[in-house]
């Protein structure tokens, strides 16, 4: 990959995640600095972005080697949703730490 594409790749990636997590639509109109922003481990972020565990297993069950979920009973899919959830919101808080995801470089964050 070329130096010049890191900042697309990177955007593409953080939002990739978010489109695992937040309903497509907010992911296609925000711009990518709205989202870094956000601490997505803050539980009034997650009531307002983030998805229901229906909506969330519904989503993930159309990506390749996800569509077992549908067959999972309530209790293992909320499981499964909690756990994707959070781990994705700690993924989401971090990222912008180490990378740069905004047009900052942050080199204090490395050291």
């Amino acid at each position: 990959m070329p130096i010049e594409r890191l900042k697309e790749t990177l955007d593409t990636c953080y939002k990739t995640i978010l489109r695992l997590i937040v309903a497509p639509e907010k992911v296609n109109n925000a711009n990518i600095e709205t989202f870094v922003k956000i601490k997505w481990e803050d539980t009034d972020n997650e009531n307002s972005w983030i998805l229901e565990n229906g909506e969330f297993i519904q989503l993930t069950s159309e990506i390749n080697g996800f569509s077992d979920l549908r067959e999972l009973d309530q209790k293992e899919q909320k499981t499964f949703s909690e756990m994707f959830k959070k781990f994705s919101c700690k993924i989401l808080n971090q990222l912008p730490l180490y990378l740069p995801i905004s047009d900052q470089v942050r080199f204090s964050n490395i050291c």
